[in-house]
């Protein structure tokens, strides 16, 4: 039976409704987080509580100076002020939380529809399978707009829209630092396309928007000292619990010295206590830079199709989080949203559905640890040893995306490589 354009309509706004539903109960369950006490164990709001005072500093001071201590960079600041529209209410903390609730949700929708129009029904479902899954964390984190950012930009660069594509990949970039990642694979297929000019004009329009941002964070009082630490404060942070890096370990000093390692709560990230890490910090501040530039080297010498491929940007992201010392909830979402972009249905035959099912058990995994289990993970297990059910789930999710990243290559590269040569 062949579903016409208005009854696929109908089912997805239905499917985004369910899917919102769902989401706002987890938000508003006392067993995820207590909205009233607002305590600072509910991990959930922990970001809208630090762009909350942001905000508060930029209104008392009518300026962008004298945060203290800040890890946003000048894009994300200037986003934290949207939500403050909600004061022409009520000046609170709790217009401030559900402000920042619903414009996320609006991005979600705005995405939604943007990957029915231009990838097709199925995609769109697949993207609310995948926000379904991620749990109520993306409503209080700003990863969806620069996914938004993101994935606008992958669909004017295969519209041709270099220019366009690279001011989106610069706002999202001014915004979280990890779509930079993506800008030598963007320069990449303009070099295997000989067009050499364009290489320097894309990466002009980039650095561009990024100067825009930065000279208009400083003209209204921010200062540079501020948005170098800004920068500099991911390499003081500890390594993270939840990431492969700190998993491994964990792992390591049990093997080694016969006991788990303690945690340490540090630059707003909990990570394995100095002392226990065998290498020195810059040693795990560095380790994925090998992986990801002998990826890149792959990608330059393969022979691979010169339009840009989500697939291939999808694994240049992952390998950066399988490597990074940070790992939080929000990560995933740096690129999952780009799994709609794949070419999934063909000739009515689903593609990729053991990797959907991989995305969908790591996320499900994702949400037990955070943030149902994850004061037990931090207060229990990396203090006394104890609870280690829950250090193996976290295992076992890492592992998924290991087996996702291995998966996805073997398939892009040597299984149907016939679909990514020229």
């Amino acid at each position: 039976m062949q579903i016409t354009a208005k009854g696929k309509l109908i089912i997805l706004c239905l499917a985004l409704l369910l899917t919102f539903g769902i989401v706002l109960c987890q938000t508003f369950d006392s067993s995820w987080r207590d909205i009233r006490k607002m305590t600072l164990k509910d991990h959930l709001q922990m970001d809208v509580v630090a762009s909350f005072y942001k905000v508060g500093k930029i209104l008392k001071n009518r300026s962008f100076t004298d945060f203290g201590y800040n890890e946003y960079q000048p894009g994300a600041i200037f986003y934290f002020l949207i939500p403050a529209l909600g004061y022409l209410i009520k000046n609170s903390f709790e217009v401030y939380l559900f402000s920042t609730i619903g414009l996320n949700l609006f991005i979600l929708t705005f995405l939604t529809f943007l990957y029915k129009k231009y990838c097709g029904f199925f995609n769109a479902l697949v993207f609310l399978l995948i926000v379904l899954f991620s749990g109520p964390v993306l409503l209080f984190r700003f990863e969806p707009v620069v996914a938004l950012f993101v994935v606008v930009a992958i669909l004017f660069w295969q519209k041709k829209g270099y220019f366009k594509s690279m001011l989106f990949l610069g706002l999202g970039t001014s915004i979280k630092i990890f779509p930079l990642i993506l800008l030598p694979y963007f320069l990449i297929l303009l070099f295997k396309q000989k067009q050499y000019k364009k290489i320097f004009q894309a990466t002009f329009i980039f650095v561009l928007t990024n100067l825009f941002i930065l000279s208009c964070y400083l003209f209204l009082g921010g200062k540079p000292q501020e948005v170098l630490t800004s920068i500099k404060v991911h390499s003081l942070k500890p390594v993270g619990v939840e990431s492969i890096p700190g998993t491994i370990l964990t792992y390591a000093n049990k093997l080694i010295r016969g006991k788990y390692p303690l945690g340490i709560g540090n630059y707003g990230i909990f990570g394995i206590r100095p002392g226990y890490n065998f290498l020195s910090d810059n040693f795990y501040n560095r380790l994925w830079i090998l992986p990801v530039l002998i990826f890149y080297f792959f990608v330059l010498l393969k022979r691979i199709k010169k339009t840009f491929q989500p697939e291939i940007a999808f694994l240049i992201i992952n390998l950066f989080v399988l490597f990074y010392k940070g790992s939080n909830p929000q990560y995933f979402f740096w690129y999952f949203p780009l799994f709609p972009l794949f070419r999934l249905e063909e000739e009515k035959k689903f593609n990729y559905i053991p990797e959907l099912y991989l995305i969908l058990l790591i996320l499900l995994l994702t949400q037990l640890i955070y943030p149902y289990l994850y004061n037990i993970l931090l207060d229990i297990f990396y203090v006394y040893g104890q609870a280690k059910e829950t250090f193996y789930l976290l295992s076992l999710r890492n592992l998924l995306v290991v087996f996702l990243f291995v998966i996805l290559f073997k398939k892009i590269f040597f299984v149907t490589s016939k679909n990514f040569k020229n």
